[in-house]
């Protein structure tokens, strides 16, 4: 299992370590736990965002979401926390008897668990974690780490050779290309970006077109921004975003309850944006989702050409 770090000096009780320290103990070894942390939090970083796993994410977070069960392969929307199956509207995607994609998550996984601190059986759990597989503390060294760690991942990124149907009896036409991307900024690795950039600027240029862009934090880039509102672009565009009252942060004790109203300032700069060009007014439009007890958190780009 490959989950967020909570960072070596964090030891309570609710921490993702002690959850998944006594499953690994009754497990092991046929469980593994990997813990995933960011080397853009530095000790002034952490000193300055506090204890608080949610606003330690401000510098980073491991976000896959990645379950594998023999050929088949679910990519899932949020943590699965109990809201997740009961008030949260979101999306998931599963595939099956995806043999080849399977193989390249699997890659994946494999790759960052082998840039996480590896959980260990001792008891009581420690709060200094073992140096992850790769040799390189991500805290302690930083920049050679983020190295080792674009070298471990571009093998991903190379295009490779389409396999044949597993099962060519079975009669199955092929209707649906998947095409994974990867993104640690960190490592200087931006691959996922670029392609939304892509996908934005040849999604826009036809009026005929249309284009969903689903956020539930709402926080676009400046060159995502560009390439909506750009001149040449004439598709409609639809964001969908969560109203304040649907934010998962907005129930927070902490310093983060107050994220919802950042999101909000966000999303009211990106009207402004959208009136201040008169080729955008009519074209683009901003929705929020609301209901009554649930959150939304659904992500994606949705064309219709």
């Amino acid at each position: 299992r490959l989950c967020p770090g909570t960072g070596p000096d964090e030891g309570r009780p609710s921490s993702t370590l002690h959850m998944l320290h006594p499953v690994l103990q009754r497990h092991s070894p046929r469980l593994t736990v990997s813990l995933y942390q960011t080397p853009l939090l530095t000790p002034l970083i952490r000193a300055l965002l506090g204890r608080s796993t949610r606003t330690q994410e401000v510098a980073g977070v491991q976000h896959l979401k990645v379950f594998i069960g023999d050929n088949d392969l679910l990519l899932s929307g949020a943590n699965l926390e109990k809201n997740y199956f009961t008030e949260r509207q979101d999306r998931y995607v599963y595939f099956s008897d995806a043999g080849p994609l399977v193989e390249w998550y699997s890659g994946l996984v494999e790759a960052v668990s082998h840039l996480s601190y590896p959980l260990s059986e001792a008891d009581p759990p420690a709060t200094l974690l073992p140096c992850p597989p790769c040799g390189i503390d991500p805290l302690a060294s930083p920049n050679h780490f983020n190295d080792y760690a674009r070298e471990r991942l571009l093998p991903l990124l190379r295009p490779q050779q389409p396999q044949q149907q597993r099962s060519p009896s079975r009669g199955k036409k092929t209707d649906t290309w998947v095409f994974p991307t990867i993104q640690m900024g960190s490592a200087g690795v931006h691959h996922d970006e670029e392609v939304t950039e892509l996908v934005l600027r040849h999604c826009t240029a036809n009026p005929e077109d249309a284009l969903t862009l689903s956020s539930p934090y709402f926080n676009i880039t400046d060159r995502y921004l560009h390439e909506l509102l750009r001149p040449e672009a004439q598709a409609r565009v639809d964001v969908l975003t969560a109203h304040p009252t649907a934010n998962g942060f907005q129930t927070a004790a902490d310093l983060s309850r107050h994220i919802p109203a950042l999101y909000l300032l966000a999303a009211r700069e990106f009207v402004d944006q959208v009136q201040a060009r008169p080729g955008s007014v009519g074209r683009v439009h901003l929705h929020e989702y609301r209901r009554s007890g649930w959150t939304y958190h659904a992500k994606g780009l949705w064309y219709t050409p």
